[in-house]
């Protein structure tokens, strides 16, 4: 059974993921940004698997 906290969570989490896609969406083109933007849309998009 889920309880309110643990949907809010989700809920939370999904924000969280979007929000990162918006940021990176907005950085730069550079090379040197694909590395440290890739590393956070993994580990932003993690949260809500785990």
């Amino acid at each position: 059974m889920h309880t309110s906290k643990s949907r809010n969570v989700k809920v939370r989490a999904y924000h969280f993921a979007l929000d990162i896609m918006k940021f990176i969406k907005e950085l730069s083109r550079k090379r040197e940004y694909w590395s440290i933007s890739d590393q956070l849309l993994r580990s932003a998009t993690r949260v809500g698997a785990n």
